[in-house]
């Protein structure tokens, strides 16, 4: 790519950034079921719905799930309205057998009526809902299909589509009148159930983030391709940077796999390192690079013991006090600065380094505890 190209290309680029309107991106919650890997799972779903669905259960809640439950059937006009009324002393059972050897998710019964539930998450509607209907002999019953998404059909006149977030909707919509006696943990509990199938409700990605990509995916593509161009550079220059350092100290390179930093280290004392951290220049809340003298493992208790009259007046000003004051055994900073990069700076980053390093006092710092270490070995 030619001189001319390359600057039309970053005009338009420039241009491209000077107008998108990138939208944020939010993650989700975290909820425990998510943490556990299970947040999907139509048993684990099935099971903790009859855990609430029992009013005799230890989270007080009494009848709060079953009465929001037909808040919701009643809503759909499809069931006798008085027989809805007399609902009452239904029991949950979960995986409970059918005729033809099929399994209803989730019952809600007694001897005289039934909630026939089927269970959907993201697996598709393909159960036989008669089998489960004609498996389940009461005066009076109702089929229900809990989705994540409402469904265009069920193909079955006595079961309705409710949707879990409707169901759990209604359910924290109708907690004011239960939470005095509710217990405060499966209150906890209760929260993170409905977040977790808000989480699942949710699209991963909204309708303009999509939009915006497919609009402009060449630009998109090619901010991504500068963007790790830079990140490639920034640790070329500050291995490089080792390099010419080594023309006066024979500092090796270590930690090449490291994305956040590279640390330099001499052969005769390896656990005294001079570390430089560039992870930040690839964050927009922060945009530093820091430097830092290091003592590792054994070296850090002796460092304890340095003299610090040793150290100039300057050199005092970056040194980390108290060193060592959380007590890690793994490393620990004893001196340390902050340098927030222009494009100037970046340009010539390899030798921004080592001229910081020789100015600022670090290496000066480094040399003076490397003969104190060495000498006391």
């Amino acid at each position: 790519m030619n001189e001319v190209t390359l600057k039309k290309q970053l005009h338009e680029l420039q241009i491209f950034l000077n107008q998108a309107s990138i939208p944020e991106i939010k993650a989700q919650p975290k909820t425990f079921l998510g943490i556990a890997k299970q947040p999907h799972y139509e048993n684990v779903l099935s099971n903790i719905y009859s855990f609430y669905f029992n009013v005799y259960e230890e989270h007080g809640f009494k009848d709060l799930f079953i009465n929001s439950l037909i808040e919701l059937i009643r809503k759909s006009n499809r069931f006798d309205n008085d027989k809805l009324d007399e609902l009452e002393e239904l029991h949950p059972g979960t995986e409970v057998a059918t005729k033809e050897g099929g399994r209803i998710d989730l019952l809600l019964s007694n001897q005289d009526q039934a909630i026939i539930i089927e269970n959907k998450v993201f697996h598709i509607l393909n159960n036989v809902l008669e089998n489960y209907w004609n498996s389940i002999e009461v005066d009076f019953k109702v089929g229900v299909v809990l989705s994540l998404k409402q469904l265009s059909e069920i193909n079955n006149e006595f079961f309705i589509n409710i949707t879990h977030k409707e169901l759990l909707d209604t359910v924290i919509s109708n907690l004011g009148s239960y939470i005095l006696e509710g217990n405060d943990k499966y209150i906890v509990f209760l929260k993170d159930l409905y977040q977790n199938i808000i989480n699942l409700s949710s699209k991963t990605m909204k309708d303009e983030e999509i939009k915006l990509y497919l609009d402009n995916r060449q630009k998109i593509q090619e901010v991504v391709n500068l963007d790790q161009r830079i990140k490639d550079y920034v640790v070329n220059e500050v291995e490089k940077a080792c390099v010419l350092l080594s023309a006066e100290k024979q500092f090796q390179l270590v930690g090449k796999r490291n994305t956040r930093f590279r640390y330099y280290a001499l052969p005769n004392i390896s656990n005294l390192v001079i570390v430089v951290v560039f992870e930040g220049l690839f964050k927009n809340n922060d945009g530093y690079m820091h430097l830092i003298v290091e003592p590792r493992h054994n070296e850090i208790e002796k460092t304890k013991k340095i003299d610090r009259s040793v150290f100039s007046e300057n050199e005092r000003k970056i040194l980390k006090e108290p060193f060592n004051a959380d007590g890690n055994n793994v490393w620990a900073h004893f001196a340390h600065k902050a340098y927030k990069l222009d494009s100037g700076n970046l340009s010539d980053l390899s030798n921004f380094i080592v001229q910081s390093l020789k100015k600022d006092h670090l290496l000066a710092i480094f040399d003076k505890l490397e003969r104190f270490l060495t000498a006391n070995k």
